[in-house]
């Protein structure tokens, strides 16, 4: 899939992502390596925020899948990451209840944590 991209003087360009060409969420991070994975994204001037799937790629308006639309608010992530038949679970606070420039992602508290778990999310 080509993805398209405007460089800093404002011409377009197209980078050829294969990874990118399907809409299975998975990446796979080899023993010792580290990888950023991004799980959600406020775009432009927008209040709403999305969360972050290869579906992403594909929706119209770019960068904007009106399934993981999130309204202005504060929600719970739980991440899991499984690795050599071992699950790692971790709770996190998604922030969108401020200015973009303060979008964030934080680690969550115990509440948030024992929240998240009673409601097996």
């Amino acid at each position: 899939m080509a993805i398209p991209v405007l460089g800093p003087q404002g011409e377009q360009f197209h980078i050829l992502d294969f990874t990118r060409l399907t809409l299975e969420s998975r990446i796979d991070i080899y023993p010792g390596q580290t990888q950023l994975l991004d799980v959600a994204n406020r775009p432009d001037d927008d209040k709403d925020c999305y969360g972050w799937n290869n579906e992403t790629y594909f929706s119209t308006p770019r960068w904007r899948n009106p399934k993981w639309q999130l309204p202005k608010g504060r929600y719970l992530v739980n991440i899991a990451v499984a690795s050599s038949g071992q699950q790692f679970l971790d709770c996190f606070r998604l922030r969108n209840d401020m200015t973009r420039r303060d979008f964030r992602l934080e680690p969550a508290n115990k509440e948030d944590k024992d929240r998240a778990a009673r409601e097996g999310r």
